[in-house]
């Protein structure tokens, strides 16, 4: 996948579903939203799925095969004034809140900086959606690997992750390192 537009180049398999920005918008009741359209410079997703749904891709389902999702918000004013990297970690989940409630594990958190100033940093994470990390009968585990950068002048917001469930990661650990490795945002 590449968008010209913002730079942002990634590979997914060619027979997983791919969902495009209407689709999205529409799927979380977004698609009369002038702002939503607008804020999004670009928005995508891939299901690898033997049975694609648009309910793996915006979480109304726990994914049980590699979901990718990537987004480039245009930031407003305000939000690009109190943009930090605390705002990156939290775009997707409140992993600082779920963190103080033993709802997530982070297992690891790295800086990112490519070449031309953009920054920003890589999360992988366990998120418990029974409301705890123990190890309890029925307790589902959603992995993600997420990836938020900054433009350098704090214009444009890059979000990219990959999730399933923990033993799904585990089962296509390979196939989600070679997205993961190859998500760049080119110097524009």
């Amino acid at each position: 996948m590449r968008s010209s537009e913002t730079d942002a180049f990634f590979k997914v398999p060619s027979d997983w579903e791919r969902f495009n920005k209407k689709e999205i918008l529409v799927a979380v009741d977004l698609s009369d939203s002038p702002g939503a359209n607008e804020g999004f410079k670009f928005l995508e997703a891939y299901d690898a799925a033997p049975d694609p749904s648009i309910d793996h891709v915006i979480g109304a389902e726990l994914p049980k095969f590699p979901v990718v999702r990537a987004e480039v918000r245009q930031l407003t004013p305000v939000t690009r004034d109190r943009m930090s990297l605390q705002s990156i970690r939290n775009a997707l989940f409140p992993i600082d809140e779920l963190f103080q409630n033993d709802q997530v594990d982070v297992l690891a958190e790295e800086d990112v900086v490519l070449d031309g100033g953009v920054h920003g940093l890589r999360l992988d994470y366990n998120l418990s959606l029974a409301g705890n990390l123990t190890a309890v009968a029925g307790n589902q585990i959603l992995r993600v690997t997420q990836i938020g950068l900054l433009d350098p002048a704090t214009n444009l917001l890059y979000l990219f992750w990959v999730q399933c469930t923990a033993d799904c990661f585990q089962q296509h650990q390979r196939t989600i390192d070679q997205i993961v490795d190859s998500y760049t945002v080119k110097e524009q």
